[in-house]
């Protein structure tokens, strides 16, 4: 399962690599998304955060800059790992705010946000969840093994040459 499967990048990718296997794409808004490009993919315009999948439903529940946007994100982690089948995965990517004196490039950074921050008054910022957060969470739930990776902004794994 994608959630918040957004343009389908990660869905058509799972699709491809898994041709005899079923990957569901979630989204509030599933326009961009097309059932077409795979046979296995199948698209399903729903708001997870009131979604109620069957324990055991998924191997794989991925979630990318979706967690970041919830108000009841730790909720969210305990239902989506709770859709996991035995032994399954589940792959939360989030953004992740490094302040620019951790940067390995030197001289002046300017700063991710204007002053104040990201967000106008009155309304709620736009959280950068920090991953000590989701293992605490993950921990709660019984998963211990997780790892964590921090790469470069636009860089994915698979794009990586082996």
């Amino acid at each position: 399962m994608e959630s918040g499967a957004g343009a389908g990048s990660i869905a058509y990718w799972l699709a491809a690599r898994r041709p005899g296997g079923r990957v569901v794409a979630v989204d509030l808004d599933t326009r961009h998304l097309d059932a077409g490009r795979a046979t296995n993919l199948e698209i399903q315009e729903a708001d997870v955060t009131h979604e109620d999948y069957a324990p055991g439903t998924f191997d794989l529940v991925h979630a990318r800059y979706l967690f970041c946007h919830l108000p009841d994100r730790d909720e969210m982690i305990t239902r989506a790992a709770g859709w996991l089948s035995p032994g399954g995965w589940l792959i939360v990517e989030e953004p992740y705010d490094l302040p620019a004196v951790h940067s390995p490039r030197k001289g002046p950074r300017a700063p991710a946000h204007p002053p104040g921050g990201p967000h106008s008054p009155g309304q709620r910022p736009h959280h950068r969840h920090r991953p000590h957060r989701i293992r605490r969470t993950a921990q709660g739930l019984g998963i211990h093994r997780y790892p964590s990776t921090i790469s470069a902004w636009g860089r994915r794994p698979w794009d990586t040459p082996a």
